[in-house]
């Protein structure tokens, strides 16, 4: 996170972090003024010279001088660019740093943007870019430009340069009239594309659920109307930048007018020569640039700094932090303790954990059981660090679980759990997921989770690169691969929360045997509804709407806890359900 709030000036401190890039735009720019200036010069005098029939070979070098002016102006203002543009690198790689460091740093548990807001937030650094990049250098020259003009035509004609002056100041004023107004406007646009970009977000991650839900239409529905308000949004911006740049257009003409009638009322009595004419009609164009330009400007100014804005709440957001002084990062001989542990989740008053008091050892085969909603997932993530705010006491390794380095603590958990996804990118990487790669280790966590055989059958084997959202393989190879994932790090705490959820029984069993296995060098939790998997767990752990309400092994809590007795019954009778809906199906097929 930067070291001070994220605003406009966070964005002019990284600037000037290349003071050599600042330094070479501010000379460009006063180079580019006084070649800007001398061209009107040149040809008021090359004008005079021609109309007061002293041409000469003086009036070559004023062409020369003339031509030379506006290369140079040209060469001068490309090698702003390149400085400008090298100053925007710069900001662009490290506002995308700081806010992707803030992102992985952020807490699960705190009150969050949803992606598509965050996307759309994210957005934000392109304008900002733009409008630093694109719209304040020349908008700035143009100014300078102004009030060099301005200087200039003093010089020439103190009335026109104050009729000059006066109609861009009464624009002006115009313009910081509809300030406010124009940052309101913005603020509601920038809102409204935010939900219109959470909905799209949301609509293309979850296709598949809308299409087997037949939702189609209620989101097409729901799109259309927050695009309705995008537009009308949209409209309200349009319709006030469009108000000022009416006005300033037609401000701009008048006074082309104004400075020709005065102008000609000059020469007609020899208080000016026509050079002169028209070099104050070149200078009154140099005037009116940044005013007829300050309208498109202003738009883009109110929605970048809106974005600044917005880019500064997600830097607000919360981040995971060590309660222990220094950060522990030393696991110590026990296993996984609990003690009195209670968890409530923002807006809810009924817990998702109360009272839970248990200890595992460090080696073994536990298990979790219950309903949905008992808490167990719960659990995991309190043990993992992801919920935070809890009441009691949560132990790995004998410490709490809070002085850990986050990041450093789930570098010691294997973890398949049903939100696990895979990433784009080869099996490899996915595997190793940033760990130091090796192909043997790869093989052998492949081997472990059933997963080698068809990882031997892609077209480059570890090399196969996985799609966007692993559409290019199956449930059940998904979940192999993630039991690889997990497996590859030898991790000292292995949890599984319904690892054999896709795949296929022969696979579920080849897993289920491994578990006792990988439990003699580790713990190994396993969270599930599959009961029988938890018959050789040497401890298992019976929660219901929050609480521990049963522990022991299967065949104690058969006889000891009803909770667990009944989730026996239901699960068997469930399976024999299952397998009579078969039989005539079966039946049918042998036939």
């Amino acid at each position: 996170m930067p070291s001070r709030r994220f605003d406009w000036g966070w964005a002019a401190r990284t600037f000037l972090l290349r003071k050599g890039d600042v330094a070479g735009v501010f000379v460009a720019t006063l180079v580019i003024y006084a070649m800007a200036a001398s061209v009107p010069i040149l040809m008021q005098q090359a004008i005079d010279s021609i109309i007061g029939k002293t041409a000469s070979v003086g009036l070559v070098w004023l062409g020369a001088a003339a031509l030379l002016a506006v290369v140079g102006e040209a060469s001068f203002s490309a090698l702003r660019q390149r400085f400008l543009i090298r100053l925007a690198e710069l900001f662009d790689r490290r506002v995308y740093r700081v806010m992707s460091l803030h992102l992985l740093r952020a807490r699960l548990d705190a009150e969050r943007l949803s992606p598509g807001e965050t996307l759309n937030r994210l957005g934000q650094i392109q304008r900002i870019r733009g409008f630093m990049l694109s719209t304040v250098p020349p908008l700035s020259l143009d100014a300078g430009s102004s009030l060099v003009a301005l200087g200039i035509m003093a010089y020439y004609d103190w009335t026109i340069s104050l009729v000059s002056a006066s109609i861009a100041s009464a624009l002006g004023v115009m313009l910081a009239r509809q300030r406010k107004q124009a940052r309101r406007a913005a603020r509601a646009l920038q809102t409204v594309e935010g939900e219109r970009q959470a909905v799209v977000a949301e609509t293309i991650t979850e296709m598949a659920t809308i299409k087997a839900q037949a939702m189609e239409g209620a989101r097409f529905v729901r799109w259309a109307a927050l695009t309705e308000n995008a537009i009308a949004a949209f409209r309200v911006v349009n319709r006030l930048s469009r108000r000022f740049q009416v006005g300033s257009q037609a401000a701009s003409r008048a006074l082309a007018v104004v400075v020709l009638c005065i102008g000609c009322y000059r020469v007609f009595h020899n208080q000016l020569t026509v050079g002169e004419l028209l070099a104050m009609q070149l200078l009154a164009a140099r005037v009116m640039a940044p005013v007829l330009s300050a309208s498109q400007a202003y738009a883009q100014y109110q929605e970048a700094d809106v974005g600044i804005a917005h880019l500064a709440d997600i830097l607000t957001a919360p981040i995971e932090r060590s309660t222990g002084v220094p950060p522990r990062q030393r696991l110590g001989s026990a296993g996984l303790e609990a003690e009195n542990l209670t968890l409530f989740y923002p807006g809810n008053p009924v817990p998702a954990l109360k009272d839970v008091t248990f200890a595992f050892p460090a080696h073994g085969l536990f298990a979790i059981v219950g309903r949905n909603g008992s808490g167990k997932s719960s659990l995991v993530r309190t043990f993992l660090g992801l919920q935070r705010d809890f009441q009691g006491i949560a132990r790995v390794a004998g410490h709490d679980v809070l002085d850990y380095t986050p990041r450093w603590l789930r570098r010691q958990f294997g973890i398949v759990n049903q939100d696990s996804a895979l990433f784009i990118g080869t099996v490899r990487e996915n595997v190793t997921s940033g760990l130091d790669g090796d192909d043997s280790r790869v093989w052998r966590a492949l081997d472990a989770s059933g997963a080698r055989r068809f990882v031997e059958a892609l077209p480059n084997r570890l090399g196969t690169v996985i799609q966007e959202g692993a559409r290019n393989l199956s449930g059940g190879q998904r979940q192999r691969l993630i039991v690889a994932r997990a497996l590859y790090r030898d991790p000292p705490f292995l949890i599984l929360d319904e690892p054999t959820a896709f795949l296929d029984p022969e696979a579920a069993l080849a897993l289920e045997r491994n578990l006792a296995a990988l439990g003699k060098d580790r713990l190994v939790l396993l969270v599930t509804h599959h009961l029988t998997a938890t018959m050789d767990a040497d401890r298992i752990l019976v929660m219901d709407e929050g609480r521990v309400v049963g522990e022991g092994t299967h065949e104690d809590l058969l006889t000891s806890c009803l909770t667990y007795a009944t989730l026996w019954d239901d699960y068997h009778r469930s399976n024999r359900d299952a397998s009579h809906s078969l039989s005539p199906l079966a039946g049918r097929g042998s036939g």
